[in-house]
Protein backbone atom coordinates (compact mmCIF):
# COMPACT_ATOMS: atom_id res chain seq x y z
CA UNK A 1 0.00 0.00 0.00
CA UNK A 2 1.29 3.25 -0.89
CA UNK A 3 1.03 6.17 1.24
CA UNK A 4 0.07 9.91 0.66
CA UNK A 5 1.18 12.46 3.04
CA UNK A 6 -0.11 16.10 3.22
CA UNK A 7 2.07 18.66 2.70
CA UNK A 8 1.83 20.84 5.74
CA UNK A 9 -0.13 24.10 4.36
CA UNK A 10 0.33 27.92 5.45
CA UNK A 11 -2.78 27.61 7.33
CA UNK A 12 -1.65 24.68 9.45
CA UNK A 13 1.90 26.70 9.85
CA UNK A 14 -0.49 29.88 10.81
CA UNK A 15 -1.70 27.39 13.75
CA UNK A 16 1.57 26.14 15.02
CA UNK A 17 3.36 29.75 15.51
CA UNK A 18 -0.34 30.66 17.36
CA UNK A 19 0.05 28.20 19.36
CA UNK A 20 3.61 28.47 19.84
CA UNK A 21 3.11 31.74 21.07
CA UNK A 22 -0.20 30.82 23.13
CA UNK A 23 2.16 28.35 24.99
CA UNK A 24 4.81 31.20 25.91
CA UNK A 25 2.34 33.40 26.92
CA UNK A 26 1.00 31.15 29.55
CA UNK A 27 4.47 29.82 31.08
CA UNK A 28 5.27 33.60 31.31
CA UNK A 29 2.53 33.89 33.05
CA UNK A 30 2.84 31.12 35.08
CA UNK A 31 6.67 31.52 35.44
CA UNK A 32 5.98 35.27 37.12
CA UNK A 33 4.05 33.64 39.73
CA UNK A 34 6.74 30.81 40.96
CA UNK A 35 9.70 31.95 43.07
CA UNK A 36 12.22 31.46 40.83
CA UNK A 37 15.38 29.82 42.67
CA UNK A 38 18.87 29.96 42.06
CA UNK A 39 21.73 28.05 43.63
CA UNK A 40 24.06 29.81 46.25
CA UNK A 41 26.27 31.81 44.50
CA UNK A 42 28.26 33.93 47.13
CA UNK A 43 31.78 34.03 48.32
CA UNK A 44 32.24 32.32 52.03
CA UNK A 45 35.11 33.36 54.73
CA UNK A 46 35.89 31.84 57.85
CA UNK A 47 34.98 33.86 60.82
CA UNK A 48 35.72 33.00 64.35
CA UNK A 49 32.83 31.69 66.14
CA UNK A 50 29.32 32.86 65.95
CA UNK A 51 29.61 35.14 63.69
CA UNK A 52 26.08 37.67 64.28
CA UNK A 53 26.47 41.08 63.29
CA UNK A 54 27.86 42.76 60.47
CA UNK A 55 28.67 46.46 58.99
CA UNK A 56 30.31 48.40 56.46
CA UNK A 57 33.02 51.08 56.76
CA UNK A 58 33.55 51.64 52.88
CA UNK A 59 36.56 49.15 51.99
CA UNK A 60 36.21 46.83 55.36
CA UNK A 61 33.73 44.27 56.49
CA UNK A 62 33.34 44.17 60.46
CA UNK A 63 31.62 41.23 61.54
CA UNK A 64 30.72 40.55 65.73
CA UNK A 65 32.05 36.71 66.60
CA UNK A 66 29.27 36.42 69.88
CA UNK A 67 31.12 32.97 70.36
CA UNK A 68 34.51 33.85 70.86
CA UNK A 69 34.42 37.45 72.73
CA UNK A 70 35.47 38.68 69.72
CA UNK A 71 35.14 41.33 66.06
CA UNK A 72 36.82 40.78 62.60
CA UNK A 73 37.48 42.96 60.09
CA UNK A 74 37.64 41.98 56.59
CA UNK A 75 38.61 43.22 53.23
CA UNK A 76 35.55 44.26 51.49
CA UNK A 77 36.96 43.43 47.61
CA UNK A 78 38.52 40.18 48.31
CA UNK A 79 37.29 38.80 51.46
CA UNK A 80 41.01 38.80 52.97
CA UNK A 81 40.88 38.95 57.13
CA UNK A 82 42.67 41.97 58.34
CA UNK A 83 42.76 41.97 62.51
CA UNK A 84 40.99 39.86 65.10
CA UNK A 85 40.41 41.97 67.97
CA UNK A 86 39.04 39.54 71.04
CA UNK A 87 38.51 41.02 74.51
CA UNK A 88 36.52 39.52 76.92
CA UNK A 89 36.50 42.55 79.20
CA UNK A 90 35.27 45.20 76.71
CA UNK A 91 33.44 42.39 74.16
CA UNK A 92 31.28 41.07 76.12
CA UNK A 93 28.90 38.37 73.78
CA UNK A 94 29.44 40.78 70.97
CA UNK A 95 26.12 41.11 68.81
CA UNK A 96 25.99 43.93 66.35
CA UNK A 97 27.60 46.32 65.00
CA UNK A 98 27.26 49.87 63.37
CA UNK A 99 29.88 52.53 61.48
CA UNK A 100 29.79 56.27 62.91
CA UNK A 101 32.23 57.24 59.89
CA UNK A 102 35.28 56.77 61.97
CA UNK A 103 34.40 54.26 64.79
CA UNK A 104 33.25 50.93 65.14
CA UNK A 105 30.35 50.39 67.68
CA UNK A 106 29.41 47.09 69.09
CA UNK A 107 26.51 46.25 71.36
CA UNK A 108 27.97 43.32 74.11
CA UNK A 109 24.25 42.08 75.01
CA UNK A 110 25.24 40.84 78.42
CA UNK A 111 22.17 41.09 80.41
CA UNK A 112 23.63 42.16 83.31
CA UNK A 113 26.44 44.51 81.70
CA UNK A 114 24.59 46.26 79.08
CA UNK A 115 28.21 48.08 77.00
CA UNK A 116 28.38 49.33 74.02
CA UNK A 117 32.31 49.58 73.02
CA UNK A 118 33.51 51.72 70.36
CA UNK A 119 36.61 50.87 68.17
CA UNK A 120 38.50 52.98 66.04
CA UNK A 121 38.36 51.50 62.63
CA UNK A 122 41.63 52.68 61.18
CA UNK A 123 43.58 50.48 63.52
CA UNK A 124 41.20 48.53 65.81
CA UNK A 125 42.38 49.96 68.85
CA UNK A 126 39.60 49.68 71.44
CA UNK A 127 38.59 53.34 72.57
CA UNK A 128 35.95 53.10 75.24
CA UNK A 129 33.23 50.95 76.69
CA UNK A 130 29.36 52.87 77.61
CA UNK A 131 27.39 51.63 80.29
CA UNK A 132 23.22 51.32 78.97
CA UNK A 133 20.42 49.29 79.55
CA UNK A 134 20.43 45.49 80.14
CA UNK A 135 20.47 43.78 76.99
CA UNK A 136 21.80 45.95 74.59
CA UNK A 137 21.38 44.66 70.84
CA UNK A 138 20.35 46.78 67.69
CA UNK A 139 21.70 49.78 66.58
CA UNK A 140 21.34 52.94 64.22
CA UNK A 141 23.66 56.14 64.18
CA UNK A 142 22.07 59.58 63.21
CA UNK A 143 24.25 61.17 62.50
CA UNK A 144 25.53 62.81 66.30
CA UNK A 145 24.36 60.20 68.16
CA UNK A 146 24.36 56.47 68.50
CA UNK A 147 21.17 54.64 69.40
CA UNK A 148 20.75 50.98 71.07
CA UNK A 149 17.96 49.36 72.00
CA UNK A 150 17.70 47.26 75.57
CA UNK A 151 15.45 44.62 74.62
CA UNK A 152 16.04 43.36 78.83
CA UNK A 153 15.36 46.54 80.17
CA UNK A 154 12.82 47.97 77.25
CA UNK A 155 14.10 50.88 76.76
CA UNK A 156 16.83 52.63 74.95
CA UNK A 157 20.22 54.46 75.16
CA UNK A 158 22.20 56.85 73.02
CA UNK A 159 25.38 57.84 73.26
CA UNK A 160 26.71 61.40 71.74
CA UNK A 161 29.54 60.21 69.83
CA UNK A 162 31.43 63.96 70.24
CA UNK A 163 31.26 64.08 73.87
CA UNK A 164 30.47 60.44 75.22
CA UNK A 165 27.70 61.94 76.68
CA UNK A 166 24.79 58.81 77.74
CA UNK A 167 21.22 58.92 77.69
CA UNK A 168 19.68 55.68 79.25
CA UNK A 169 15.92 54.64 80.40
CA UNK A 170 14.42 56.12 76.68
CA UNK A 171 11.24 54.78 78.16
CA UNK A 172 8.81 53.06 75.27
CA UNK A 173 4.87 53.24 75.95
CA UNK A 174 3.31 50.16 74.76
CA UNK A 175 6.23 48.68 72.87
CA UNK A 176 7.44 45.58 74.30
CA UNK A 177 10.57 42.99 73.45
CA UNK A 178 12.72 46.11 71.74
CA UNK A 179 15.90 44.69 70.01
CA UNK A 180 16.23 46.64 66.52
CA UNK A 181 16.19 49.89 65.32
CA UNK A 182 15.84 52.39 62.44
CA UNK A 183 16.89 55.59 60.77
CA UNK A 184 15.33 57.08 57.89
CA UNK A 185 17.16 60.73 58.30
CA UNK A 186 14.86 62.16 60.63
CA UNK A 187 13.24 59.60 62.93
CA UNK A 188 14.06 56.44 65.32
CA UNK A 189 12.19 53.52 64.24
CA UNK A 190 11.87 50.93 67.18
CA UNK A 191 10.61 47.04 66.78
CA UNK A 192 7.91 46.08 69.12
CA UNK A 193 8.67 42.31 68.77
CA UNK A 194 6.05 41.34 71.17
CA UNK A 195 2.95 43.89 69.83
CA UNK A 196 2.56 43.46 65.73
CA UNK A 197 4.05 46.92 65.78
CA UNK A 198 6.42 49.23 65.20
CA UNK A 199 7.14 52.92 66.86
CA UNK A 200 8.89 56.14 65.14
CA UNK A 201 10.25 58.72 68.00
CA UNK A 202 11.83 62.02 66.87
CA UNK A 203 15.36 62.39 67.41
CA UNK A 204 14.89 63.36 71.87
CA UNK A 205 13.07 59.81 72.08
CA UNK A 206 9.65 61.74 71.99
CA UNK A 207 7.21 59.21 70.53
CA UNK A 208 5.35 60.09 67.12
CA UNK A 209 3.44 57.11 66.05
CA UNK A 210 2.69 53.40 65.98
CA UNK A 211 2.28 51.64 62.96
CA UNK A 212 0.76 47.63 63.20
CA UNK A 213 2.76 45.36 60.93
CA UNK A 214 3.27 41.34 60.88
CA UNK A 215 4.11 38.76 64.04
CA UNK A 216 7.43 39.97 65.71
CA UNK A 217 9.00 42.52 63.74
CA UNK A 218 12.21 42.59 63.78
CA UNK A 219 15.03 44.46 61.45
CA UNK A 220 14.96 47.44 59.19
CA UNK A 221 16.21 48.86 56.32
CA UNK A 222 15.47 52.06 54.55
CA UNK A 223 15.32 52.69 51.03
CA UNK A 224 14.94 56.61 50.82
CA UNK A 225 11.50 57.12 51.27
CA UNK A 226 10.03 54.19 52.78
CA UNK A 227 10.93 51.56 56.01
CA UNK A 228 10.90 48.10 55.19
CA UNK A 229 10.88 45.57 58.50
CA UNK A 230 10.86 41.70 58.50
CA UNK A 231 8.29 39.88 60.48
CA UNK A 232 9.82 36.87 62.12
CA UNK A 233 7.32 34.92 62.86
CA UNK A 234 4.91 36.45 59.85
CA UNK A 235 7.62 35.26 57.24
CA UNK A 236 7.06 38.54 55.63
CA UNK A 237 8.35 41.92 55.46
CA UNK A 238 6.66 45.55 55.85
CA UNK A 239 6.99 48.51 53.48
CA UNK A 240 5.97 51.58 56.01
CA UNK A 241 6.28 55.03 53.86
CA UNK A 242 8.32 57.35 55.69
CA UNK A 243 7.86 60.62 53.50
CA UNK A 244 4.78 62.21 52.36
CA UNK A 245 3.86 60.80 48.55
CA UNK A 246 0.46 60.56 47.12
CA UNK A 247 -0.68 57.69 48.14
CA UNK A 248 0.72 58.50 51.89
CA UNK A 249 0.34 62.47 52.02
CA UNK A 250 0.35 62.14 55.89
CA UNK A 251 3.08 59.65 56.76
CA UNK A 252 2.95 56.93 57.80
CA UNK A 253 1.61 54.17 56.23
CA UNK A 254 1.72 50.83 55.44
CA UNK A 255 2.19 50.75 51.45
CA UNK A 256 2.70 47.05 51.31
CA UNK A 257 3.03 43.85 52.64
CA UNK A 258 5.14 41.11 51.03
CA UNK A 259 5.82 37.23 51.64
CA UNK A 260 9.43 36.33 52.20
CA UNK A 261 10.97 32.67 53.63
CA UNK A 262 10.59 31.37 56.93
CA UNK A 263 11.87 33.05 60.04
CA UNK A 264 13.24 35.87 58.56
CA UNK A 265 16.17 37.98 60.29
CA UNK A 266 17.99 40.55 58.55
CA UNK A 267 17.12 43.10 55.82
CA UNK A 268 19.46 45.43 53.78
CA UNK A 269 18.97 47.69 50.66
CA UNK A 270 21.44 47.70 48.00
CA UNK A 271 20.10 51.10 46.02
CA UNK A 272 17.73 48.96 43.58
CA UNK A 273 16.74 45.86 45.60
CA UNK A 274 15.50 44.62 48.94
CA UNK A 275 17.52 41.87 50.46
CA UNK A 276 15.76 39.63 53.12
CA UNK A 277 17.68 36.48 55.03
CA UNK A 278 15.35 33.90 56.39
CA UNK A 279 16.90 31.74 58.87
CA UNK A 280 14.86 28.55 58.92
CA UNK A 281 14.79 28.07 55.01
CA UNK A 282 18.51 28.88 54.62
CA UNK A 283 18.39 31.42 51.67
CA UNK A 284 17.76 34.95 50.76
CA UNK A 285 14.96 36.67 49.18
CA UNK A 286 15.39 39.46 47.03
CA UNK A 287 12.64 42.06 46.32
CA UNK A 288 11.88 45.02 43.81
CA UNK A 289 12.28 47.95 46.16
CA UNK A 290 10.22 49.98 44.04
CA UNK A 291 7.13 47.91 43.87
CA UNK A 292 7.64 44.43 46.12
CA UNK A 293 7.67 42.16 42.74
CA UNK A 294 9.74 39.22 43.65
CA UNK A 295 12.83 39.14 42.11
CA UNK A 296 14.52 35.30 43.22
CA UNK A 297 15.75 33.19 46.35
CA UNK A 298 19.31 32.38 46.91
CA UNK A 299 19.47 28.79 48.26
CA UNK A 300 22.53 26.86 49.99
CA UNK A 301 22.71 28.94 52.87
CA UNK A 302 23.81 28.33 56.70
CA UNK A 303 21.06 29.97 58.99
CA UNK A 304 21.80 33.58 57.31
CA UNK A 305 21.26 35.75 60.13
CA UNK A 306 21.94 39.80 59.93
CA UNK A 307 23.37 41.75 56.93
CA UNK A 308 24.78 44.92 55.57
CA UNK A 309 25.67 46.58 52.30
CA UNK A 310 28.88 47.38 51.58
CA UNK A 311 31.74 47.19 48.69
CA UNK A 312 29.34 47.06 46.35
CA UNK A 313 28.19 43.66 47.59
CA UNK A 314 25.79 42.01 50.59
CA UNK A 315 27.18 40.22 53.01
CA UNK A 316 25.32 38.52 55.53
CA UNK A 317 26.74 35.90 58.09
CA UNK A 318 25.86 32.05 59.02
CA UNK A 319 26.36 31.39 62.56
CA UNK A 320 26.24 27.65 62.54
CA UNK A 321 29.12 27.83 59.97
CA UNK A 322 30.78 30.48 61.17
CA UNK A 323 31.50 32.18 58.18
CA UNK A 324 29.95 35.55 56.74
CA UNK A 325 29.14 35.36 52.63
CA UNK A 326 29.32 37.97 50.27
CA UNK A 327 27.21 38.39 47.44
Amino acid sequence: MKLSVRKPSFDDAAILLALLVLGVVVWLQTASSLHLFSRNKGTSFETCASPRGVASDGPHIWVACRGANSMQEFNANDGRPLRTITDSVELANPENLIFDGQNIWVSNSSVNRGMLTKVRASDGVVLRTYTVGSGPYGMVFDGASVWVANYKSNNLSKVNVRTGQVTNDIRLDGCHLPDALGFDGSHIWVNCGDDKAVQELDLNGVFLHTVKVDSHPYSFAFDGSNMWVVNVTGNSVTKISAMPTQPCPSPPCVVGSYSVGAHPQGVVFDSKYIWVSNRYENSLTKLSASDGRFVETITGLSSPGLMAFGGGNIWVTEAPADRVSKF
